[in-house]
């Protein structure tokens, strides 16, 4: 083949990548369920947010363009929902490439890109609930923000559902066979009181309004369900840059039932810093609505 075939053939699939693109953007923008709520000022700082590329993730200078506080809401949530897609898109099109392990700097390839949470966060969340509800089982249940893995390969049940926000994740998801929905974790059509178990692992740190996304775990979740989190722990926001879709709270032993006002904490376990030379300690925690598990 000639090297102006070649060069064609080149062309031709950037052409239909951003097709593809444009299409899964006005999709995931008229189809999907979208929030409308205001924005957690009080718990974020939206100061040291500002509008960063996600090809700039990792860049030594700074590429700030602007800052957060000059958009409306709309404008905000708009360019979180594309934060969270191209982001997705990318990390998609290294496991494609079979360079998805060189970013987390290890020898073997990898088949998913949240591999930290599959190897270690998962494991140790399943043992957690093991030891602190031995007998419970569940029939219908939820995960909400699974990006390319899931708790419920861990734990088996009759009814699963993923979701999350962006729309590439959903289908590399639906690809193995899962039930998915793309929705924002603020406005969910689950049905209410439906859900025994909801898990949310390293969504409800990115979440534009945390007491939005968790007044719906609740509306969902059954009155005697159970809630599974995973969120970073004991880390400084300001050793990171400020982004819409990467962390915008802090969770740690001085907060953590601040965070959660209407939630009791039935038991915690922290995860150490894994796989990533810039990872970061998490928690695990199982939750149950206080105003049940008081009662009983």
């Amino acid at each position: 083949m000639s090297n102006r075939s070649k060069s064609n053939i080149r062309r031709l699939k950037n052409r239909i990548q951003d097709i593809t693109n444009n299409i899964s953007r006005l999709y995931s923008r008229t189809f999907r369920r979208t929030s409308t709520s205001a924005i957690d000022t009080v718990d974020i700082d939206l100061t040291r947010v500002g509008n960063v590329s996600v090809d700039a993730i990792g860049a030594t200078e700074s590429t700030r363009v602007g800052n957060v506080t000059e958009m409306s809401n709309l404008e905000i949530r708009d360019q979180y929902e594309d934060w969270t897609r191209e982001y997705a898109q990318r990390n998609l099109k290294w496991l494609e490439d079979g360079v998805a392990h060189e970013k987390y700097v290890m020898d073997e390839k990898i088949d998913v890109w949240h591999i930290a949470t599959e190897m270690f966060i998962f494991p140790a969340l399943r043992q957690l609930l093991n030891d602190t509800l031995p007998n419970r089982t569940f029939v219908n249940g939820v995960e909400i923000g699974c990006g390319t893995v899931t708790f419920f390969d861990h734990l088996n049940i009759e009814n699963p559902i993923l979701v999350d926000l962006a729309p590439d994740y959903c289908t590399f998801m639906a690809s193995k066979g899962w039930k998915v929905l793309n929705e924002n974790i603020e406005n969910l059509s689950i049905d209410s009181d439906s859900q025994d178990i909801v898990v949310c692992s390293e969504t409800l740190n990115v979440v534009l309004s945390l007491e939005t996304a968790l007044k719906e775990v609740e509306r969902i979740l059954t009155p005697d369900g159970i809630f599974l989190v995973n969120v970073p722990w004991e880390f400084e926001l300001a050793e990171y840059d400020g982004m819409l879709g990467s962390h915008l709270r802090e969770f740690n032993e001085h907060n953590v039932e601040e965070k959660f006002p209407r939630w009791d904490i039935l038991a915690r376990g922290i995860i150490p810093q894994t796989v990533k030379p810039n990872g970061i300690p998490t928690i695990n925690l199982i939750l149950a609505r206080s105003d049940v598990s008081s009662s009983n």
